[in-house]
């Protein structure tokens, strides 16, 4: 399935990203390897890019994917190339700079976290975006020392909210996750290793927010506007 794969160096670790078609990792920037690393701390396809080549109509759309998690999707595939090249160029930087696998968002001029699904094109994202929610442009953050995260363009702020996936069983329900729980779930987001200086100061930041999970938009909303605004 894969016609080309890479490996790419950040501090002593070394990831994958691989692509279904030849000539779209000659758009990666950073200095990579066609050969797979010696040592133990490595990771197989950790970026994917899939391009659907088939001649049927109902082709999938270029998309690159974290894992199993979508989180850019183009009808150009030059452009999820491209998106791949820019995500490169945060894992390498990770292992040095606290990066972070979320979104910065926005409701009735609030800052928050949105850590539910992580692609341009989520219909659930894309219905908060007509209810009022903004969303920055990348899939990742940067957390710096003073405990406030970083967007791309370099936009810093302390978030009031984080909006994660949902255990509710009814569609209108609320899930509510807070302190402990809710630091362990964005520390698994973290990219590369956590130190504990970092996890102290992600403590701080999260321990008084609340985190909040629906099923459908306008409950989430709701809620959000109910809490923070």
């Amino acid at each position: 399935m894969w016609a080309e794969s890479r490996w790419i160096p950040s501090d002593d670790a070394w990831f994958e990203v691989r692509a279904t078609l030849p000539g779209l990792l000659e758009a990666l920037e950073v200095p990579s390897s066609p050969d797979v690393p010696e040592g133990p701390d490595h990771h197989d396809g950790v970026f994917s890019l899939v391009v659907d080549d088939s001649s049927t109509k109902a082709r999938s759309l270029p998309t690159l994917y974290f894992g199993k998690a979508r989180i850019f999707i183009d009808r150009q595939p030059a452009v999820a190339a491209a998106e791949l090249a820019k995500t490169a160029n945060t894992i390498t930087r990770a292992g040095r700079t606290p990066t972070y696998l979320l979104q910065a968002c926005e409701i009735s001029g609030y800052p928050g976290l949105y850590g539910r699904e992580f692609h341009n094109r989520s219909p659930f994202r894309m219905k908060l975006e007509r209810l009022g929610m903004r969303f920055s442009s990348g899939p990742f953050l940067t957390f710096d020392e003073d405990g406030r995260f970083v967007c791309d363009g370099g936009e810093a702020f302390v978030p009031r909210f984080v909006v994660i996936p949902t255990t509710a069983g009814d569609n209108r329900d609320v899930t509510v996750m807070s302190g402990a729980l809710l630091v362990l779930l964005l520390a698994s987001r973290r990219l590369h290793r956590i130190t504990p200086g970092e996890l102290h100061r992600l403590a701080e930041v999260f321990g008084a927010l609340p985190g909040i999970g629906t099923h459908l938009p306008d409950p989430l909303v709701e809620e959000l506007e109910r809490l923070v605004v």
